[in-house]
């Protein structure tokens, strides 16, 4: 094999080995790969042991609904909560009475 440095400015000249164009029906460039498509976000997952599930209906847990309440009343709740109405003595003296009352214990004096 006969190597020849080529001259700044100087064309290569095609030689044995060199090819001009890309032989028929290859690519004249290197293919370029499309990026991935992107994954779905990532979701959280609880997965509870069989242990955790008998202990939640031994405790009878697993008959507490979810929530009783529908979206419109939490979302009502929850204006409620950023505007300050729960904050008021008033409401709270209210609040403290009802919950004592579902737990079945004597309410304490504010």
């Amino acid at each position: 094999m006969n190597v020849r440095p080529t001259e700044p400015g100087q064309p290569q000249k095609p030689g044995p080995g060199r090819l001009r164009e890309s032989p028929a029906g290859s690519p004249a460039r290197p293919v370029e790969k499309a990026p991935p498509a992107p994954e779905a976000p990532a979701r959280d997952r609880v997965e509870l042991s069989e242990a955790a599930r008998e202990l939640q209906a031994q405790l009878g847990l697993d008959k507490i609904p979810v929530s009783e309440l529908p979206p419109e009343r939490l979302r009502e709740i929850l204006d409620r909560l950023k505007q300050g109405y729960y904050d008021r003595p008033e409401v709270r003296d209210e609040l403290l009475q009802r919950l004592a009352g579902d737990l079945g214990i004597e309410p304490t004096e504010s």
